[in-house]
């Protein structure tokens, strides 16, 4: 049994005498005591724990585990504080990223004459490059006093040339900018005071001293425009890339026209962060602009690709070692490559300026559109339909009328909408509100939300107005209904709505972290193809043949549910 198996053995045994979420403090502290000396009580974690009663039984054990791990290489210790964070992160432990994207991340400090990095998550970049850099110091910048005490750990047991500066990063009173700088704000952390930010950095995002809700990864993309650096590097939630409300659509357009956003880096689901699920975005900024702002490019770089990753459990993903971030940012061209595209800054914004990965790796989903489109009259979708989009109800338990919310869930296999099983009273002021939000026979629905590209058609037994009961798109749908004059066939846009083609093109322009949504933009600006009249009756027929195959399934699902209850399977 080698030193860290047996480490984990006896380790496993302690457990449940420390919280899960304290487990690699406590070990690094105990490391910090064995390799420096320092007495335990002045160390963060044992000053916070040595009044319990148990504190000396606990630590003796401790101490016993630890011992012979001080031997191992550097590196071994990094491994076994990386196989142990990932086994606590989910329960608290949420600032330790993961190593092989750490090490992937400060490749690219590399040939930097000084690096800083910012904000927790940033502590095992920061080791690394600190490591790979014994000649030269790397500040680590937090306004968090147990970040500043956990880098401290860090330079206790790595015997680090760190300097540490427990303040916020983006006051800059640490020094000028640096060669390189890594920011690593945690995912929505929220500045609602800001009275200690800077000036010059709420100027651009149009806000006045004061309060508001400012993400830190929004301040995190202005600070890094203020402060110019060779390279810089920030990493960001989605919803920074393609949130239109607020400041970050301020923030994403003030990076573009700066003409020094060089690659956005997609990083899947559990690659970076083991306790979230969340794909977040490392941005590469250079420290001049390339080009015009009109004629430079941005590149994006999906990491989820079999280039660069390696599918886990979960739909989880691992680094691929072989395969460098920096060379795929720095490569002259990507021609060719599947993981890989530059988009010009004029497409960005016919896009809407979002920055999302995904939207930019539909290529080959959009020449298969363009080829379903092919000889035909092709249309923006809201030309050809009224968009209805949901509403809240005006409900009223003692109303008269009822009406029933439509979900996803409630489209059958064969396509059309099955009777809603959420429903609400209305009084007559309700209903009348609800009447511009009624779903007709005819109408289809889209999902926008959570299920994306689900489509369904409303069918010919849907209740009609003066029935007493209406119903409506749920908030998770739209409803399309074909415009007075168009040559457009409900069941058409049915068809082509639900092709394979066009459902992986519109999840393409989903975007969010845990729900996908599609906005109503992108909805309009659907590309619809027009068949003539002819191909229409045929492709009616053709839905209607299918209807009567499912109507034989139905029948032969009910007739074997019946032999299945007759005797003797009847008890």
């Amino acid at each position: 049994m080698t030193i860290v198996d047996r480490f984990f053995t006896d380790f496993d045994r302690f457990r449940g005498n420390i919280h899960s979420s304290e487990l690699v403090l406590w070990l690094l502290a105990e490391l910090a005591h064995q390799k420096t000396g320092k007495p335990r009580e002045l160390l963060p974690i044992f000053s916070q724990q040595h009044f319990r009663p148990s504190f000396s039984e606990d630590v003796k054990e401790l101490s016993r585990i630890v011992a012979p791990i001080i031997e191992i290489s550097e590196i071994q210790i990094l491994e076994l504080l990386d196989k142990l964070s990932v086994q606590s992160s989910s329960r608290g432990f949420d600032l330790w990223v993961r190593l092989d994207s750490a090490k992937k991340i400060a490749e690219f400090a590399e040939g930097a004459r000084d690096v800083r990095c910012s904000f927790g998550p940033s502590t095992l970049p920061a080791v690394l490059v600190s490591l790979a850099r014994y000649d030269k110091k790397v500040r680590f910048v937090s306004k968090s006093r147990s970040e500043a005490e956990l880098m401290n750990l860090m330079s206790m047991v790595f015997d680090l040339n760190v300097d540490i500066v427990e303040q916020d990063p983006f006051l800059r009173e640490d020094g000028p900018p640096a060669d390189f700088e890594l920011s690593m704000p945690p995912f929505n952390m929220l500045y609602q005071n800001l009275q200690d930010v800077p000036q010059s950095i709420l100027r651009r995002l149009g806000l006045e001293k004061g309060k508001a809700r400012v993400t830190g990864e929004v301040l995190a993309l202005e600070d890094a425009l203020e402060n110019k650096s060779r390279r810089q590097a920030v990493l960001v939630a989605p919803g920074t890339l393609f949130r239109n409300v607020g400041v970050e659509k301020a923030a994403r357009g003030d990076l573009l026209y700066s003409g020094r956003l060089h690659s956005v880096l997609r990083i899947p689901s559990g690659m970076a962060f083991e306790g979230t699920a969340i794909t977040s975005s490392l941005l590469i900024l250079d420290g001049a602009q390339r080009e015009t702002a009109s004629l430079s490019s941005v590149r994006f770089v999906d990491l989820q690709d079999t280039h660069f990753s390696i599918a886990r459990e979960r739909g989880r993903y691992e680094v691929r070692p072989e395969a460098s971030w920096v060379e795929a940012v720095d490569a002259a061209t990507v021609a060719g490559e599947a993981w890989a595209r530059d988009v010009s800054i004029p497409e960005i914004e016919e896009r809407g300026g979002v920055l999302t990965p995904d939207r930019f790796f539909a290529a080959d989903t959009e020449d298969e559109v363009s080829k379903l489109c092919a000889g035909m009259e092709t249309f923006a979708l809201s030309d050809l339909a009224e968009i209805i989009r949901p509403a809240p109800l005006l409900k009223d338990e003692d109303g008269e009328f009822l009406a029933r919310e439509a979900a996803a869930a409630e489209i059958d296999e064969s396509g059309f909408v099955l009777q809603p099983s959420r429903a609400s009273r209305l009084g007559q002021g309700g209903l009348t509100k609800a009447a511009d939000q009624r779903l007709a026979a005819g109408d289809v629905v889209l999902a926008v939300k959570g299920t994306i590209g689900a489509v369904g058609l409303v069918p010919e037994d849907a209740p009609a107005a003066a029935s007493g009961e209406i119903w409506v798109p749920g908030q998770s749908l739209v409803a399309l209904r074909i415009r007075k004059g168009v040559r457009l066939k409900p069941v058409t846009l049915f068809e082509i709505l639900s092709s394979d083609v066009m459902r992986d093109y519109i999840k393409s322009l989903a975007t969010g972290s845990a729900v996908q949504t599609l906005s109503i933009k992108d909805v309009k600006a659907l590309k619809i193809p027009v068949p003539s009249l002819s191909d229409q009756s045929q492709i009616e027929e053709s839905f209607w043949a299918r209807q009567n195959l499912y109507a034989q399934i139905r029948a032969l699902r009910e007739a074997v549910e019946n032999a299945r209850n007759a005797w003797p399977y009847r008890i």
